[in-house]
């Protein structure tokens, strides 16, 4: 019985593990475009990235995190912040699915990081799934809104 258990688990994980990257073979030109988008904004990292970082998101932006209570707009404060306490050294984004409808698309992924806390000195890893919600203006995908956050870390 625990054979056939671990036998079915490994089974599972193999094909959550495999499907995504068999889908990315698959992906049309507008779906790569938002994958690059995506990329694009996670490799922007450092605190002179941080106005082309904001300028990716749309001024309607609202999303919700795990960890807030509510949904927030985009507030340049907490972002400078961040950009100055944190510093992503490492990252990956697995995407699970990809969708675009005309000028809007949405993003569904898995990510992992490593970013450095300067306050504290110390790497942490981050895990985590999100959701980003786009919108094309005048050739533009911006992002208007997200959903997701950090699960257990590893």
């Amino acid at each position: 019985m625990k054979t056939s258990l671990f036998v079915l688990v490994m089974l599972v994980i193999t094909v959550g593990l495999v499907c995504p990257l068999l889908a990315e073979e698959k992906w049309t030109a507008e779906q790569k475009e938002v994958l690059a988008f995506e990329q694009k904004l996670w490799s922007l990292t450092k605190p002179e990235q941080l106005d082309e970082a904001i300028a990716m998101f749309h001024p309607n932006y609202i999303g919700w995190q795990y960890n807030h209570p509510v949904p927030w707009s985009i507030q340049r404060a907490w972002w400078e912040y961040d950009y100055k306490v944190n510093e992503t050294i490492l990252w990956e984004i697995n995407p699970l699915a990809i969708q675009v409808y005309g000028n809007f698309a949405f993003i569904h992924y898995y990510y992992r990081a490593v970013v450095h806390d300067k306050l504290k000195n110390e790497d942490k890893i981050s895990n985590g799934r999100w959701t980003d919600i786009l919108m094309k203006e005048n050739g533009t995908w911006r992002i208007i809104g997200d959903h997701g956050g950090e699960g257990p870390s590893k």
